[in-house]
């Protein structure tokens, strides 16, 4: 006779443990959105998880767990954690970010970091997608325009150029105005090795790519499918 790690109680056969799950739930928080998210652990790693994950004859909790390292191997522990959320009633107020960009007044950069306005509500900021590497930074603000101010005088073009980096993140401040404008690219054509790709890098410098073979730029070596996916 083998043993079974399911449920099998002690009896002629030897004593034998029943299945006890370390999954649980931490806490459970409510974001600006009114969705309901709960942080589970597993006592060495943690995730958040939506609630609506946990309906019914659906494994998405479970694999968004895994993804994270929380691992939910038996039905049984599944139903423990959806026993649980049914019966939670604190909640925490949260911003909950999926991507880079604006969420309640505050801009949060795609690797995470959060810049809150002077003053700003100190709310607790959840993050739900995968920081990228070249959006991480390097100095301060004053050392980079030390750096790169001398090689804008007099350049018209390379001022246009620095300043494409910042639309991004006014495009919807400037939607609530008179300003509003739709998002849109730039073109640089040239005679080639005349500077064009070491140019874009300086200005997208402004957003990070220390640790990206290119900087924060992309190339368009690429499919038309993964330029989609670009763009996203």
């Amino acid at each position: 006779m083998t043993k079974d790690n399911h449920n099998i109680k002690a009896g002629e056969f030897g004593e034998f443990e029943e299945h006890t799950s370390t999954v649980r739930v931490l806490q459970g928080i409510e974001d600006q959105l009114s969705r309901k998210w709960f942080e589970i652990s597993d006592s060495k790693n943690s995730c958040w998880i939506q609630a609506r994950d946990f309906r019914l004859g659906s494994n998405a909790a479970a694999e968004t767990a895994s993804e994270y390292g929380v691992n939910i191997l038996h039905q049984k522990t599944l139903t423990n954690l959806r026993d649980q959320i049914t019966e939670w009633r604190n909640f925490k107020q949260a911003t909950v970010a999926t991507h880079q960009g604006h969420y309640d007044g505050i801009y949060i950069h795609g690797d995470g970091t959060v810049v809150r306005p002077e003053g700003f509500e100190e709310r607790e900021v959840i993050i739900r997608f995968t920081p990228n590497a070249k959006s991480s930074t390097k100095g301060t603000l004053a050392e980079w325009l030390e750096a790169m101010t001398p090689f804008l005088d007099g350049q018209d073009l390379l001022k246009v150029i620095f300043c494409l980096p910042f639309v991004g993140a006014l495009l919807r401040i400037l939607d609530q105005t008179v300003m509003a404008i739709q998002n849109f690219g730039v073109e640089l054509y040239g005679d080639t090795s005349t500077g064009k790709t070491n140019v874009c890098r300086a200005a997208a410098s402004a957003l990070g790519g220390r640790n990206h073979r290119l900087g924060f730029l992309d190339s368009w070596y690429t499919t038309p499918g993964g330029l989609v996916l670009y763009m996203l």
